[in-house]
């Protein structure tokens, strides 16, 4: 019997996918393909496994396509492959679930090959964790919880998200941590195309500036410079502010109001070389170092799109309490938590207190007839809903419609008369 005296190569087996990561809609699937090859010269048996970390409802399996599939195992002949199709079966519980598959060789056990997919669904926002390997997602995840907003976190090592996931979220949280290299060409041009569109990004990191913009950096390149002033509409000033108290700028919607310190208490600890920043107009400065005429914080808004940017790592404000308050305040900003939302005609809503802690109350304004109140949660599900006549006020107990406390999060309130409607959102906090 003759056999090949082609040399095989040293990599005799490989487990790729080439994507990992996705943001779907609540109650669909969302599938990842992977392929397992056995480049050996001999036939072989590996046992496939799947772990999985999921919020409540949701689910997933595998398929395997190609080769014999024994129980747990395929069976590959030498220089052949099979097909692994992964679902991650998204539920209406928020969050993100992740699916780990493992390809170990019975024949050759060296060989064993993890891979992670995940998925994010029923959120309003996207937190995209771009530390290089740190921890410092648990600062954001915990500022988020408090202002109880759902959010998925996507982890940029295993994947690079597509500007179609961003477009799926109401907004985008984007952390470097201390990490460089990052913001890579094919992150700029995603976000690029995120923020041509109505892009709601807050990123945040030491060295963002320095690595797009100084010529010293290996990551500068004109591109990448052009991208930080066309987009995060930020001049680059100097690596390294030497300073680590902020200041917020008087009549500001953010950052009014707010003094942080980014060095010590219960904060990351990790800023060395906070960037000094300036804005390119129209975007507005909104926090100054120490020093007045260095600034580590800028906003913009056009007509579609908003973006915030910290030239030192959100992660280092040294206490959880001036966190949440920053947080909550982009986020209003953002337009997903205002008190108000109006209409280009009439009526409106208006609610105060929001965010809500015990109850608020709901007015119709501009309305000359009854109108009715539905309220309901980020899957789409009614929990409560009253009538209300013109100039008058629900007050809602945060109950629903059984006399249930409801959770903490955002819920979105639509108000409809006889003619026309107005919806916006509201935030109810632990």
């Amino acid at each position: 019997q003759a056999t090949s005296s082609k040399p095989k190569p040293k990599a005799w087996a490989r487990y790729v996918a080439d994507s990992q990561g996705k943001v779907e809609r609540a109650g669909f699937q969302a599938w990842f393909s992977s392929t397992l090859f056995n480049r050996g010269a001999e036939t072989d048996t590996f046992i496939v496994d799947l772990n999985s970390q999921l919020p409540g409802d949701w689910g997933t399996h595998l398929d395997i396509t190609g080769g014999e599939v024994v129980g747990d195992g395929v069976v590959l002949e030498c220089d052949s492959s099979c097909t692994i199709d992964i679902a991650i079966d998204c539920g209406y519980d928020p969050g993100t679930g992740k699916a780990i598959v493992t390809a170990q060789s019975q024949r050759d056990p060296t060989f064993s090959r993890s891979l992670e997919f995940f998925a994010v669904s029923g959120v309003c926002g996207l937190l995209i964790d771009d530390d290089g390997g740190d921890s410092l997602e648990t600062y954001f995840e915990s500022a988020l919880d408090s202002v109880g907003v759902p959010y998925g976190l996507w982890n940029r090592q295993v994947a690079i998200p597509l500007t179609s996931d961003l477009e799926l979220v109401d907004f985008v949280i984007w952390f470097t941590g201390s990490h460089a290299p990052t913001l890579n060409d094919k992150d700029r041009q995603i976000l690029a195309t995120y923020l041509s569109g109505n892009g709601r990004l807050f990123i945040t990191g030491q060295d963002i500036g320095y690595g797009l913009c100084d010529i010293i950096s290996e990551e500068y390149s004109e591109d990448a410079k052009s991208f930080y002033e066309s987009y995060l509409h930020a001049r680059y000033v100097q690596s390294n502010s030497s300073l680590f108290e902020l200041t917020g700028r008087v009549t500001d919607p953010i950052s009014d109001g707010i003094s942080l310190t980014i060095e010590g208490g219960d904060g990351a600890n990790n800023q060395s070389f906070p960037d000094v920043i300036d804005s390119i107009a129209p975007a507005r400065v909104i926090f100054d170092y120490s020093d007045p005429v260095k600034h580590g914080g800028i906003r913009f808004e056009s007509d579609s799109s908003k973006v915030v940017y910290l030239s030192f790592g959100f992660e280092a404000i040294s206490n959880a309490h001036d966190r949440v308050l920053l947080l909550s305040r982009i986020l209003d900003w953002f337009g997903g938590f205002t008190g108000i939302a109006v209409s280009d005609v009439q009526p409106k809503l208006q609610i105060c207190p929001n965010p809500a802690v015990s109850y608020s109350n709901i007015r119709l304004a501009g309305s000359i007839s009854p109108a009715e109140v539905e309220i309901y949660d980020v899957l789409g599900r009614l929990v409560a809903e009253a009538t209300i006549t013109p100039g008058g006020t629900y007050t809602w107990n945060l109950m629903d419609a059984y006399g249930c406390q409801i959770s903490p999060g955002v819920y979105f309130v639509s108000l409809r008369d006889s003619r026309r409607s107005s919806k916006l959102k509201i935030v109810v906090l632990k």
